[in-house]
């Protein structure tokens, strides 16, 4: 009930953070992204909540943009179908109608690939607080390992937080994307903005604790 009760609260609200947050959304625009949710397309539904998260965004944090699967049609099967559409601190309210006027979708879901593509933008960010969160409705299309890109990544501190939100997502491919990081999913577009928000609080507001051990001398 507490949980629930937060994620009422967060909606609509501008979310808070400190300094040198840098957020890189992935958004799928593969073809499967036509589907609709409440009579509504799930990529028309991703455009509008993140073109209203943009206006929301606090000082401090820096956003960025990648798409895949926007490029070309799904039946020539291209693999390597996604484009760094506004760099770190390059997204904000005034750029994105401008970034999504772009984003038509057509092809696959490379997420692994994305992921790893995702790393090396992030390079020029190296030493701050990089979070990503991958919006997708649907399963790895070209064979690679999702799970496996996500665990290479943390290990090498380069993607420190990966969210991901699944958009009106099969139950049969969530398992699928769970084990790339904090999964969450979206089941309608309320749920959807009211999860980002959520998100977004975990990414911006890293929580710490110190423990002092202390003998009897102080």
């Amino acid at each position: 009930i507490a949980g629930a009760t937060a994620l009422v609260l967060l909606m609509g609200q501008t979310v808070s953070a400190t300094e040198n947050k840098n957020v890189m959304f992935v958004l799928d625009a593969s073809n499967s992204m036509w589907g609709q949710i409440d009579g509504k397309a799930k990529i028309e539904i991703a455009k509008s909540v993140l073109q209203d998260l943009a206006a929301r965004m606090p000082e401090g944090a820096k956003m960025g943009l990648v798409a895949y699967g926007h490029r070309f049609d799904r039946k020539l099967k291209e693999c390597d179908d996604m484009e760094l559409m506004n760099p770190i601190g390059h997204f904000n309210a005034a750029e994105a109608p401008n970034a999504f006027s772009f984003i038509t979708p057509k092809g696959q879901t490379p997420i692994a690939r994305t992921l790893n593509e995702t790393a090396n933008w992030l390079q020029e960010q190296k030493g701050q607080d990089n979070t990503v969160v991958l919006i997708s409705d649907g399963l790895e299309s070209c064979d690679e390992d999702p799970c496996a890109v996500s665990r290479m990544l943390q290990s090498k501190g380069i993607v420190v937080k990966p969210f991901i939100i699944g958009i009106g997502i099969d139950d049969q491919h969530k398992e699928s994307l769970r084990c790339v990081g904090n999964f969450y999913d979206a089941t309608n577009p309320e749920v959807f903005e009211t999860v980002l928000d959520l998100v977004l609080e975990q990414a911006l507001h890293n929580t710490t604790v110190e423990v002092r051990l202390l003998d009897e001398e102080g």
